[in-house]
Formats: structure tokens, sequence, C-alpha cells
């Protein structure tokens, strides 16, 4: 359809100068010398890095909306999504000396996996990004008849008047 066509088309375009930036960084990094105006061109860089992770979670959003992405409901435990990201991001975190944990669960869900598993591995992703040092934790619970996931970390956090409640 048409507006598909579109839309992959704005994508695109909304896309590139993110990209472009985070090129130019990277030359930019390379070239400054001094420790201080290093450490400003880092914060650059994890604000372009988190500009570009919302705008694909945006993009995700509009593509569900749109219905260009088919949900697929299926039943699967929790614990197989935990033990996946599990393997996925225990090198990553020993690696910023980040203790990770996913605490074993029994719970059974109806959902989208595939949807489910890039949530989930965005919002660990962003944890492991915004914590220098620390512990994260993932787990779930029942809430009101439906499974909560959580993803829980001793990073910088989000200030009370950014959050959107």
């Amino acid at each position: 359809p048409q507006g598909v066509l579109s839309f992959r088309c704005a994508r695109n375009d909304m896309r590139q100068p993110i990209h472009a930036m985070g090129l130019f960084l990277s030359v930019l990094e390379e070239r400054v010398e001094k420790e201080e105006q290093k450490i400003i061109v880092q914060k650059i860089q994890r604000s372009s890095d988190a500009l570009g992770s919302l705008l694909d979670s945006l993009l995700d959003i509009s593509k569900l909306d749109a219905g260009v992405i088919k949900v697929v409901p299926e039943t699967f435990l929790l614990n197989s999504l935990f033990d996946a990201l599990n393997n996925e991001f225990q090198a990553v975190a020993k690696e910023k000396n980040i203790q990770i944990k996913f605490a074993n669960t029994k719970l059974c869900v109806n959902s989208d996996y595939l949807i489910i598993e890039r949530i989930t591995r965005n919002l660990i992703s962003n944890a492991i990004r915004y914590t220098e040092s620390g512990r994260i934790l993932v787990g779930c619970r029942r809430y009101h008849g439906q499974a909560l996931v959580a993803v829980y970390d001793t990073g910088i956090g989000v200030p009370e008047n950014k959050m959107i409640v």
C-alpha cells in the first residue's frame, strides 16, 4: 500500500541525520585531546544513542498502530525469554562491572514473544547503558491478572519531571 511506502521513506529520512551525527561524533572524539572535552563528546554520543533508541521505539509503535507489524500471540514461559536475554547480556554487563540478575519465574503469558523480547531487550540495554556500576534486576510478577515485566537498575534514572505516568 502507498501509505506503507511513504512511512518507510519518512522513517529512513528521520534516521539518516542521527546516523550521520553518530559518525561525526566518532571522528570528533578521535580528534579531541583534552580529557574534559572528551567527556563532553561522550555525553553527546550517549544523548545521540538515546535519541536513536527513542526514534526506533516511536517507529515501532507507529508500525503497530499502522498494522505493519502483525501481533502473533503465543503461550510461552517468561523464564525462557529471561534465559535467552541473560545469555545475551551477561557478558556485556560483566564488561561494565555491573551485576545483572534475572529472577526465576514460572509465569506463562499469551503474547507476541518477539515484541515482548524486543521491549525487554531495549529496557535492559538502556539499563546497562545508563548504569556506571551496580546492579540490574529483571523480573516479573502478577498484577491484576496480568504479568508485569520490570527492569530495575542502579543507574542514573529518569528525572521525575521527565517521567510519563
